[in-house]
């Protein structure tokens, strides 16, 4: 009985969150990341991405590099709800020289993606908090073009 009740809530938390899903970034957007970054626990060199869903209304994106051999991954995301943002972005947390891509944007006030903290961007948050120096996450914000 109590098994049936957990999966009965657990399948409604799931259901009510379908709708945010469905609103994801719409376009491939472009452009030159300067730095080396992470999305969830894979490492990214510095260098041309193109960010784009796998599939329209999907919370999977692709991201890889424009490289001919280049390196890339695919991830899911929330929904985040629109702003005023008019320009198609990626942003990051950083934390000292370590980057973690959290938002991409498409631009035109659009809905955009977010990421859940990574397990690695968790260990970092930990690491410099044991170390004794304060949690100083900061948001860098790198310009993309819309493809």
């Amino acid at each position: 009985m109590k098994y049936k009740l957990l999966t009965t809530a657990i399948l409604f938390g799931f259901l009510s969150l379908l709708p945010l899903a469905q609103a994801q970034v719409s376009q491939s957007i472009q452009g030159n990341v300067p730095f080396d970054f992470q999305v969830g626990n894979t490492v990214l060199p510095a260098g041309e991405y193109i960010v784009r869903p796998i599939r329209s209304g999907s919370p999977a994106l692709q991201i890889h590099s424009s490289e001919p051999k280049g390196k890339g991954v695919m991830c899911l995301s929330i929904s985040v709800q629109p702003n005023s943002e008019t320009d198609a972005k990626l942003v990051f947390h950083r934390y000292g020289n370590t980057y973690f891509l959290s938002q991409v944007w498409s631009g035109g006030g659009s809905t955009g993606s977010e990421f859940a903290p990574s397990k690695a961007e968790r260990a970092v948050a930990r690491q410099m908090a044991a170390a004794g120096r304060p949690h100083n996450m900061e948001l860098a914000s790198i310009a993309f073009t819309v493809r």
